[in-house]
Formats: structure tokens, sequence, C-alpha cells
């Protein structure tokens, strides 16, 4: 178990943070002390095969949150795919707390399609813009307010699709590659500022972008189109606290060297 910082006066942003693995970063911060701020968008996406979270899921977080420990618990419904409304949430968050100390881009959603030349211009907008131009839309509106914040951190949360080719997911694949280039991008550009940028790449977690019942033809197609989808260790979904852990030690100060880097949570996936 990571050691339980203390992470009293600094403000902690998850996007995605309705439920999930967001909602698990959530917690584990507030449990430490932090303020947080939830971004989330309760709207539904036609070519999601799986309900997205809704404004009582958000709520609920929040209060949840708050019942965790964090001194003061915000939430926005803001979708990330819309960078003015995302700034506008963000501001209006770090000027109640005075910064941004932490930010995790964890929003995304997933689909798929037999072959990726079969996807629809919209599966691959939809996908692709919430998980490319939404980390770059949160990073965006938050590093203004995390300059001069001693340790501060941009985590992105990728997926073992950040770094190998995978069947039926053609747009899901390269816009996890492209977070990767965003974050190296940053770390880069950030390094001067002494903020760190880094991501945490995890094999499946037990959400429900990974356990809804679409994911069986998914599956399917990923076998047929040429992927081992197994892990190397024996186990089959990752909780979300497992991928919790990892970002609670990428943004220690016993990480305080790393910047630039990905922390693959993958049970070896990514090792074929």
């Amino acid at each position: 178990m990571t050691e339980q910082a203390d992470w009293s006066g600094k403000a902690v942003l998850v996007s995605g943070g309705a439920r999930g693995q967001g909602l698990s970063h959530a917690l584990a911060f507030a449990r430490r002390g932090a303020d947080v701020v939830l971004l989330d968008a309760p709207a539904p996406l036609a070519t999601v095969p799986y309900p997205v979270s809704t404004e009582e899921e958000l709520e609920a977080a929040r209060v949840t949150v708050s019942e965790a420990g964090g001194t003061e618990v915000l939430a926005y419904a803001a979708d990330v795919r819309d960078p003015e409304a995302v700034r506008v949430a963000i501001d209006h968050a770090a000027s109640r707390l005075g910064g941004i100390d932490v930010t995790i881009a964890n929003a995304g959603v997933f689909s798929f399609a037999r072959t990726t030349w079969e996807l629809s211009p919209q599966e691959w907008r939809e996908c692709s813009d919430t998980i490319l131009l939404g980390s770059w839309a949160v990073a965006r509106a938050a590093i203004p307010h995390m300059l001069g914040r001693a340790g501060a951190n941009l985590v992105f949360i990728g997926s073992v699709s950040a770094h190998k080719g995978i069947a039926a997911t053609g747009h899901y694949v390269a816009a996890k590659h492209g977070v990767v280039g965003l974050m190296r991008t940053l770390a880069v550009e950030l390094a001067p500022h002494g903020i760190r940028a880094n991501m945490v790449s995890p094999t499946a977690a037990r959400t429900l972008m990974a356990t809804n019942p679409a994911m069986a033809k998914c599956v399917e197609y990923q076998v047929a189109g040429g992927t081992n989808m197994s892990n190397l260790l024996d186990v089959e979904l990752l909780e979300p606290e497992d991928v919790t852990e990892a970002v609670l030690w990428i943004t220690s100060p016993g990480a305080r060297y790393v910047t630039g880097d990905v922390l693959k949570v993958d049970a070896g996936f990514t090792a074929r």
C-alpha cells in the first residue's frame, strides 16, 4: 500500500470523476486530505455501447468523496470535448481552491468495430475527441493554475492501447498513442516550471467500460483480428484501486525525479 501521504491544503482535479477509475483516484486523494474537483459529462454519446455517467452519479460521487475526507469537493458537468466549457469549470474551481496541484486527465470512452476501416466518422470522433482532445483541453485549462505550485503534477491515464496495436479499436488506439506524445511534450515544456507530467497505463479494469455486455463482441473481433487479449499474469481485470496506487506513487515525493514517463500497470499485457 502506498504510504498515506498528507495532501492537506492541496487541490486535485480528476476528469471522468463520476465513477470507475476516476472516482477511485478522487477518493484516494480525499482520504489523504485533499480538496477534490470532479469533472464529468453526464450526457449520452450515440456510438458508445454502454451508459455514460449521469448527473445523479456525478452528484453521488461528490457526496461520496466529501464523506471520504476531502476538505472541499466540487463537481462540474462539462464535456471534455468542449475546451471552453472545461476552461470555465476549472477556472471556477481554481478560484475557489486557490489553484490546482494535481491534474488527472482520466476521462475516456470506448467503442469498436469489426475492423478499423468499418468505423464510422462519428464513432471515430466521439471516442478520439473524448480521449485526445479532452486530455489536451483539461491540461490546457489546468496548467495556468498549476504554475508556481511546488510539486505540481499532471497525470494522464493511458491504456495498454497506448503502446501497441490492438485490432477492432483503431480510433481508441490512435487516441491513446496521441496522449503519450502530448504527455511527453508537456513534460518538456513544464520542466522549467517544476511541474512533472507522466502517464499511468493500465490493462482492462473492473469498470463499466470493460464489464458491459458489448465487450464480449469486441473481444471476439480483437482476437479474430490477431490480437492476444490475455494478460501475462493470472488476472482478467484489475481493480480500479490497482491503478490508483500507481497514480498515488507517480504524484508523490518519492517519484519527484520521474517525468515524461509511462508507468504501466498492465499485468504484462504489452510484454508480448
